[in-house]
């Protein structure tokens, strides 16, 4: 974009100090690691994606909701760790895990290499879901602030494992889960909530009441558990009755609506990356890619890349 001819993007210092053919050729035959150490299938940009996680942590807003969700990188070469995934509006690229703010800001990411992904070693029991929560929950901690940060992530990642160890750091979390996950929690049957009045809904509780897992009737039955928030209050939720054929009100539990709120942080960052998206062609994609990741956040730190990279 330096090169381009479009005044809010040009930079003549760098235009004339240097043609973009030769920065191409520069870029593609750098490395910011050593090919004789491998150690994972990213040990090559390991030292790239370890600076921006660094500046990304430095210069993010202080707040308490964050989500963790995952994120695709469109990519249409050749390797090893480019996922395929049916549905989503990005289907071919790398997909990485994120921890983001609500307004999409990017604190952490990790590409995604299937079992041998980068998470803390200490949590592999747990398996990769909760691995990479734990993860970006032990970043929040790193940041030297003792506060209750707020996590909130979907079904992928949630279980009864997950909340006890989150709640042992003593941080709050909610997230949606399946029913397979709840250990047995002696819930009403999603067939038979189905039958009751929409906005119904049935909850338990620990017997220290650390957490609640709660099964709502909205479109279908929507399990979500939390360690942070209840039921009450509830609130009132528009939703189009197709027996009825108009809106109505119902009743929505209020850590749904905590839910609902904050899960959107890395799809909003998606969103943002999506206005500044260029074509990645060739060998040298991963390592734009990771860069275009988060474009917002890699503005504050683009001239420490630069210089800490030569």
């Amino acid at each position: 974009m330096y090169w381009e001819n479009s005044p809010d993007t040009k930079n003549e210092l760098i235009s004339s100090a240097m043609t973009r053919d030769r920065f191409d050729f520069i870029f593609r035959h750098l490395h910011v690691n050593d090919n004789l150490d491998l150690q994972d299938k990213y040990t090559k940009v390991r030292p790239l994606v370890t600076l921006l996680n660094k500046k990304f942590l430095e210069f993010s807003p202080l707040e308490e909701h964050y989500s963790v969700d995952e994120a695709m990188i469109p990519y249409y070469g050749r390797h090893g760790c480019k996922q395929h995934i049916k549905g989503k509006p990005i289907r071919y690229g790398f997909k990485a895990w994120v921890g983001a703010t609500r307004l999409g800001y990017v604190l952490w990411m990790e590409p995604y290499q299937g079992a041998t992904t980068m998470c803390n070693p200490i949590y592999k029991e747990l398996g990769l879901g909760a691995s990479v929560v734990l993860t970006f929950c032990d970043v929040l901690i790193s940041r030297g602030f003792d506060l209750p940060y707020h996590v909130v992530f979907d079904n992928f990642f949630t279980g009864t494992p997950l909340l006890e160890e989150i709640t042992k750091k003593g941080l709050r979390c909610t997230g949606t889960v399946r029913e397979n996950r709840t250990s047995s929690c002696p819930l009403i049957t999603s067939k038979l909530l189905k039958k009751k009045e929409r906005g119904a809904v049935d909850y338990r509780t620990t017997h220290d009441n650390t957490f609640i897992i709660a099964k709502w009737h909205d479109n279908n039955i929507f399990s979500i558990a939390s360690n942070a928030v209840g039921i009450n209050p509830k609130q009132s939720a528009k939703r189009f009755s197709q027996s009825e054929k108009r809106n109505i009100v119902i009743e929505e539990p209020h850590m749904v609506s905590i839910y609902n709120k904050y899960m959107g942080g890395v799809d909003r960052s998606d969103e943002n990356i999506s206005h500044y998206r260029i074509g990645i062609r060739g060998n040298i994609g991963m390592r734009k890619s990771l860069v275009q990741l988060a474009p917002l956040s890699a503005k504050l730190c683009c001239s420490v890349v630069t210089t800490e990279v030569q």
